[in-house]
């Protein structure tokens, strides 16, 4: 995880595209949240830094 996280941090990265989570042992991986969007394919979800209010 600590490689991937300088590799996002060096790409400046928006976000991670994964197949699912299963790449990190089924747990959504706080750590490349906090600097990163993640986006699996199946299921299709988003996992945002920041959550966004429409007021």
């Amino acid at each position: 995880m600590v490689i991937m996280l300088k590799v996002v941090r060096g790409a400046d990265a928006e976000a991670v595209i994964t197949p699912n989570l299963g790449h990190f042992g089924d747990l959504t991986p706080t750590r490349l949240v906090a600097v990163a969007d993640l986006i699996t394919v199946e299921p299709a979800e988003t996992y945002q830094r920041w959550i966004i209010r429409v007021r």
